[in-house]
């Protein structure tokens, strides 16, 4: 589960002295920080066209070529963190979920 997940990464980190901030955990050199579920959302139609604001069965189905997604007002701020991290990181462990779900949340995190 990820809960045993997070309780030995922690067994780890209470050997050394650690810092709690910004949802994440520092300990010397190393930080694990994470993520709660899905932080990012596909954007409505309209965002992609104004005349999918109206809904028209004639527009249907809707294949972007690319989908966009955006940050989740509800998460910006762990989202934020995890952009700074990532983009000082020399190495990212993933070490998140490992089903079909898990990983989709990594990596659409990795890809925006």
């Amino acid at each position: 589960t990820r809960k045993s997940l997070e309780n030995a990464f922690m067994s780890i980190f209470y050997i050394f002295a650690y810092i709690i901030e910004n949802c994440s955990i520092k300990a010397g050199d190393d930080i694990v920080a994470w993520a709660a579920g899905h932080l990012l959302e596909q954007a409505m139609p309209e965002l992609y066209d104004e005349k999918y604001k109206r809904w028209n069965i004639a527009d249907l189905p809707i294949f972007p070529e690319v989908w966009k997604m955006l940050v989740k007002k509800e998460s910006k701020d762990l989202f934020d963190n995890l952009e700074k991290l990532l983009n000082q990181a020399e190495v990212v462990v993933n070490a998140g979920g490992c089903d079909r779900e898990g990983q989709l949340l990594i990596d659409e995190i990795f890809d925006y």
